[in-house]
């Protein structure tokens, strides 16, 4: 009996511990906006653009940062299908902007990014595996010259779920991680630069996708983001609406 009550009572500290250290993890609430356009002009090939801007609402420590991030895609979208699946590779351009409020400044950074994406069919569901290889070779962040050009790379592994509840709406979940794994080697680290190696981010989606018609879909997510510092210790926590308008145009 008294073994049990020693147990019962490390569980119940080692919750309340859980419960604490995570009432004390900053924590953010930011809106995601975008908007993308695919133009095919064959059935297997096109091209991809995609605008994004994001905007910090509230966090629990300090000022919120309002407009803080600026994103555009641009480049090649190669489509195949295979049976009950559909291959897509992606090779875009990726600018990166970064509106810092506090100091009333405007850093940038060039990045590269190859996404290689399978969906599969079966009966009602769609599942995904995107896989993005980030890369990064140049972050205005840093003030010698010679580390602002580099190279950084980031791997995102994407796994998702989508059962189509209708012909029209689909509900999807997914869960992707964010990993270094190559760091510039003259430049420090920093999160609008070049990251460390490791775990990075965690992402955890939730949401709809609405085929409004069948060139254009409606997706509005809600995503529970995790930060890790190069401990691997939790640095803060994100609550964010994304929400992305699709539009697809054949000219062929």
């Amino acid at each position: 009996m008294t073994k049990r009550w020693v147990a019962a009572l490390a569980l119940a500290a080692g919750l309340c511990w859980c419960t604490g250290a995570l009432a004390e993890t900053p924590k953010t609430a930011r809106v995601w906006t975008y908007g993308n356009l695919v133009t095919m002009f064959s059935p297997e090939w096109g091209l991809f653009v995609m605008p994004g801007m994001r905007y910090e609402l509230s966090r629990s420590e300090g000022p919120e940062k309002r407009h803080y991030f600026d994103e555009l895609f641009v480049g090649p979208l190669y489509v195949r299908k295979l049976g009950a699946a559909t291959l897509k590779v992606g090779l875009w351009y990726y600018f990166m902007g970064y509106p810092i409020r506090a100091k009333d400044d405007y850093q940038w950074s060039h990045n590269v990014e190859l996404v290689p994406q399978i969906d599969y069919r079966w009966k009602d569901f769609v599942f995904t595996n995107r896989v993005i290889l980030h890369n990064t070779f140049y972050a205005s962040v840093y003030k010698p010259p010679s580390q602002k050009l580099g190279f950084g790379m980031v791997l995102r592994e994407m796994v998702q779920a989508t059962w189509w509840a209708t012909k029209d709406v689909g509900i999807l979940a997914a869960d992707e991680p964010f990993i270094g794994i190559a760091e510039d080697s003259a430049a420090p680290d920093s999160a609008i630069g070049y990251w460390p190696r490791g775990l990075r981010l965690n992402r955890i989606y939730g949401g709809v996708s609405w085929k409004i018609d069948p060139s254009l879909t409606l997706t509005p997510q809600y995503i529970y983001e995790t930060s890790y510092d190069t401990r691997g210790r939790v640095q803060e926590v994100g609550h964010y609406l994304f929400t992305t308008l699709s539009w697809v145009v054949r000219t062929y």
